[in-house]
């Protein structure tokens, strides 16, 4: 097999194909360039742009056709086009729009028609006439555009519905779409729904108010919309459509419904509420509640009369899988469960204390400090405490006091917080080197003393060595860290030894890791991390190929 390095014999033709077509379109042009392996395998007709679009302003139509590039290829540049009609320079974009959009091997990711809405404002005439050039462009389509993404601005849902026929089945998954001229009050969309487009969608947003079922949408994880009547039944019909497993994650619906009426019927589902002039009721669920957990709060509801007359206990389900499945919801929600929720109190914590940031930031001559709380949906935040200025004999006072302040906090047995920085500034207010040798000095001292492990998910730090860092990793709760930034000051050690940080049960939990040192590691050493950007000291050629097999 090695003497013919043209080929693949050993992989039939179809899997091949089958594999290479799954690669994003800018990586299949690349590998046609470089890569004579795979050329067989690759479908030479495909024309692969990453955007097109056209965008109007006030005299003048921004047009975006920009193709998926391989590495090392540059985009030709864009030849003007004169013309008598009304609007020449809207005629010559669309006609480019429309040569572009009819050839049959056309793959795309973004396709937008939009016009500016403030500033360079196009006038009413200009507007009137670039939509009905563009509506001319889709009906006279002679192929079905193969598209990702289509943002758009329609007049009526028939225009609407015109359009989305032209896009090929199966390969439309978001849709954005706006009114223009807004001429009627409500979108109809019995004609759109039942498009074999509208079911392969993903992610849909739209200002437009529509008359629509909600079982319309339950096949789309993300909605943002308005509709035109929404029952209460419809509502728990969105519960029940949840409780059955399906990947909802956010549905966004402009209702007029009285807010403890749809909070009791999402039940056990949480509710966050936008006041405008009617009410926006985005309803959500916990990514880290399974299914059969949700199917046993399900089932509890409808459990005997006898059961339901205590609001304050959950009897069928046990202690210990309920206080999993809450401790599974993030700190936020799970202080707003308990101000609002009597029924899941006993399941929670009372000692959590929890953070949304706590960090410190080294500038010239102060400390920028975070302690940021979660605060429950609904809950207002206490006016902060001016600073106290401590007075001290030290070195650096106002060092000083931040860092106590750092110190008091991390060293609460309860305490959790999504992340930790400790870092400085590296533009106009730089602290001297002194102070930042200082600060970190401090810092360094903080951990070592440290008499619980922190309960972290994400850490950003500057460290001086490899030895620092594993000292700082080793006070870092096991289980919780999933995210590790850190950059070296001061720069005295070329290389950062990793041997003893990668065998740490923190390291092991990391699914994200940045940093600008050089380390000495195997690129094993980080197969387990779902993102990395580093730099390694030596690669072997054999270690690139381990990595392949991983991937």
């Amino acid at each position: 097999m090695k003497n013919n390095p043209s080929s693949l014999l050993d992989v039939p033709e179809l899997p091949m194909k089958k594999i290479l077509s799954g690669i994003n379109y800018t990586d299949q042009k690349h590998l046609r360039r470089t890569c004579k392996v795979v050329q067989p395998f690759l479908d030479e007709q495909v024309n692969v742009h990453e955007t097109i679009g056209l965008h109007l302003i006030l005299d003048d139509v921004k047009r975006c056709f920009k193709k998926a590039e391989a590495n090392g290829e540059r985009e030709p540049k864009k030849r003007k086009l004169e013309s008598d009609e009304h609007y020449p320079w809207i005629d010559e974009a669309v006609e480019l729009f429309q040569k572009l959009i009819n050839k049959p091997d056309l793959k795309v990711k973004m396709v937008y028609i939009t016009h500016e809405v403030s500033g360079k404002e196009p006038t009413e005439d200009q507007r009137k006439y670039f939509y009905q050039r563009i509506q001319d462009v889709f009906q006279g389509m002679k192929t079905k555009l193969n598209a990702e993404r289509v943002e758009l601005y329609v007049e009526s849902p028939d225009f609407l519905l015109s359009i989305l026929t032209k896009f090929q089945e199966g390969t439309l998954t978001d849709l954005v779409f706006s009114q223009y001229p807004k001429l009627m009050p409500v979108f109809d969309m019995k004609d759109i729904v039942v498009l074999p487009q509208w079911s392969g969608l993903r992610y849909l947003h739209t200002g437009a108010k529509l008359r629509a079922r909600v079982a319309d949408f339950k096949h789309i994880p993300s909605v943002i919309a308005g509709l035109e009547d929404i029952t209460i039944n419809e509502i728990k019909d969105v519960r029940s459509h949840i409780f059955n497993g399906q990947n909802v994650r956010m549905l966004s619906l402009t209702v007029d419904i009285n807010k403890e009426e749809v909070e009791e019927a999402m039940q056990p589902f949480t509710l966050n509420n936008t006041i405008s002039s009617a009410h926006r009721i985005i309803l959500s669920i916990f990514p880290t509640v399974t299914l059969e957990e949700v199917q046993a709060f399900h089932a509890n509801e409808h459990q005997s009369v006898e059961t339901k007359t205590n609001p304050n206990s959950l009897l069928d389900v046990p202690e210990f899988p309920m206080k999993q499945i809450l401790s599974g919801i993030n700190y936020r929600d799970q202080k707003h469960l308990r101000r609002t929720c009597k029924v899941v109190q006993p399941f929670l914590d009372e000692k959590v204390n929890v953070n949304e940031t706590i960090g410190l930031h080294l500038i010239l001559d102060d400390v920028n400090r975070c302690f940021k709380k979660a605060r429950a949906n609904g809950k207002i935040e206490t006016p902060r405490a001016k600073k106290r200025k401590l007075e001290s004999d030290e070195h650096y006072p106002w060092i000083d006091e931040a860092v106590e302040l750092f110190q008091k906090s991390i060293n609460k047995p309860d305490f959790k917080v999504k992340m930790v920085y400790i870092t400085h500034e590296v533009s106009k207010e730089k602290p001297t080197d002194e102070k930042k040798k200082y600060f970190y000095q401090r810092i360094q001292e903080v951990f070592q003393g440290m008499k619980t492990k922190l309960n972290a998910e994400r850490v950003e730090l500057y460290v001086e060595s490899s030895d620092i860092l594993l000292s700082i990793l080793t006070k870092l709760q096991e289980g919780t860290l999933t995210e590790l930034v850190f950059s070296q000051y001061p720069e005295l050690m070329p290389v950062f030894d990793m041997k003893d940080i990668v065998i740490l049960s923190q390291w092991s939990g990391l699914g994200y890791l940045h940093t600008h040192a050089k380390l000495r590691a195997r690129v094993a050493d980080f197969q387990h991390i779902t993102s990395v950007t580093a730099g390694l000291e030596d690669i072997t050629l054999n270690e690139i190929k381990d990595l392949r097999n991983v991937s």
